[in-house]
């Protein structure tokens, strides 16, 4: 009996028609589809840069805006000093360099945002004048006001992008369209236009030309840390009455404030704080390049000097003044202008820029009754309190850290609590009224000998529902005041240390 072969041949034909089907339908899935996507979203760009490193930038042309009719056009070249580190792309975060009109450091955050919106600036249709016979289209580009004429005028804005390797794309922008907040543009490569495709792009995003030449600068008045003064000299300030000089110490850590017959101990927190607001001092505008120009004289005619600082770094002696105006009765804010001997241009700069360099001397020195060294030296106290309730008290530190009152234990924390807040900031003022009422002296020595020196002798008093103390132990014994909620860890109770009750509510009564 025989079998008759099956037929393979029509299996085999539909398989291949089936992969060759599921082929296609991959390619036009996961292929042609989004290749036709990108070239649909190329074509909407403006400048199609292909993650291209940018060398240099130019923005000409004046603003639409009615309120800066007037001014001249603008005429800013910036040049990509990244280049080195392969950066200069639209979402790096770059480094840049003003070329024109004057040769500065350019504000990078600024000019690394515009760079981002003109590389992803896209249209929201666009107009094909191939088609057209070149009498309507020089009419067309002429309506829109792209025609060669309109290009070579310097108040039409115009965007330049230069690549690394030399390719340079620019864009001019004509009239408004008439629906919409839209304006005309068109492209070139070189200095060839592309007369056959015109872009609509949205107004909004060509806010750039609305900006002044100071806007893309660098305005940082020094660009440094304060770490780098060593010395530094004050003769105004609305918070300092009289010349302050203050120097650094040899480790590079305290301050030395000198006031007038006084040598003072400066706050570093304080300090270091004043001169990073001067090292960082930013300006608000660039009112002009130079001393002598016209817009600075008209700044500064009639303007006060608020402020003058002279201080050194590695490069030499800096020189800061500031000079108020009188203020417009509609402003919020008198202006305030900078000038620094060594640079040449004016500065406008904000209040509250100025308000972080300058401290009260009060607020620069040290606020402090012991300092550390001390704080942890002290292992003996002698309480002897005059008021309503007058007794002695020794209190003294055990091998094992614990403080005793006569042969008692210090309640945890009392003893402690009170060496930290004289350790710590606590003089709000250097000034106050004599003791008066009862007084509260405490003795801090190192070691139990009764007749060795003390390492302090601080009395406290109230007065009008403030806290005083005065270190008599100093050559000053200057009366200072203290914050008021200290007055609750004092020992003006025999029981204050033992059981660690306040006398109060944190606070002198009146």
């Amino acid at each position: 009996m025989s079998t008759k072969s099956p037929n393979m041949a029509k299996p085999l034909v539909l398989a291949v028609v089936l992969v060759a089907l599921g082929g296609l339908t991959y390619w036009l899935e996961f292929g042609k589809k989004p290749k036709d996507a990108q070239l649909e979203a190329d074509g909407k760009k403006v400048f199609l840069l292909k993650n291209g490193a940018v060398s240099r930038l130019e923005f000409a042309g004046s603003s639409a805006k009615p309120e800066n009719a007037g001014r001249p056009p603008l005429a800013v070249a910036l040049t990509c000093e990244s280049l080195a580190d392969k950066l200069c792309k639209t979402d790096d975060a770059s480094k840049w360099q003003m070329a024109a009109p004057i040769k500065t450091k350019a504000e990078d955050a600024t000019v690394n945002s515009i760079l981002k919106n003109f590389g992803n600036l896209v249209s929201n249709e666009s107009i094909d004048l191939e088609g057209e016979t070149p009498e309507k289209r020089a009419q067309l580009l002429k309506d829109y006001g792209l025609d060669s004429k309109a290009r070579a005028n310097p108040a039409t804005r115009r965007v330049s992008i230069s690549l690394d390797g030399g390719a340079r794309l620019s864009a001019y922008f004509g009239v408004k369209h008439p629906i919409g907040d839209n304006v005309f543009a068109l492209t070139a490569t070189g200095e060839t236009a592309n007369e056959n495709k015109v872009f609509v792009v949205p107004d909004w995003q060509l806010s750039v030309f609305d900006q002044k030449t100071s806007y893309f600068r660098d305005k940082s008045l020094f660009g440094m840390n304060g770490s780098d003064i060593t010395r530094f000299t004050l003769t105004a300030s609305k918070k300092v009455h009289g010349k302050l000089e203050a120097k650094r110490g040899a480790d590079g850590k305290g301050w030395t404030l000198h006031y007038g017959k006084d040598d003072l101990e400066g706050d570093v927190d304080t300090v270091d704080a004043l001169l990073s607001g001067v090292a960082h001092l930013t300006a608000k505008d660039v009112i002009a390049e130079k001393h002598d120009a016209p817009e600075a004289k008209a700044a500064l005619a009639g303007a006060k000097p608020i402020y003058d600082l002279k201080f050194t770094v590695k490069s030499g002696e800096k020189h800061l003044r500031v000079f108020e105006k009188k203020k417009d009765p509609k402003a919020t804010a008198a202006p305030l202008y900078a000038v620094i001997d060594d640079q040449d241009p004016v500065y406008e700069i904000d209040p509250y820029a100025l308000e972080r360099a300058e401290k009260t001397l009060d607020e620069m020195r040290v606020g402090k009754l012991l300092n550390v060294t001390e704080r942890y030296a002290i292992d003996v106290i002698d309480v002897d309190t005059h008021g309503a309730e007058s007794f002695k008290q020794h209190v003294a530190k055990e091998p094992g850290g614990v403080w005793m009152v006569g042969g008692t234990p210090a309640a945890r924390g009392t003893v402690e609590g009170i060496l930290d807040r004289l350790s710590s900031k606590i003089i709000t003022t250097y000034s106050g009224p004599s003791p008066s009422g009862a007084v509260l002296k405490m003795t801090f020595r190192k070691g139990p000998d009764p007749k060795a020196e003390p390492i302090s002798v601080i009395e406290f008093w109230t007065d009008k529902g403030k806290l005083f103390a005065r270190n008599t132990h100093s050559a000053k014994k200057e009366i200072v005041e203290l914050a008021a909620d200290f007055f609750a860890s004092l020992p003006w109770k025999a029981i204050t240390l033992i059981e660690g009750k306040s006398p109060g509510k944190g606070s002198p009564k009146k």
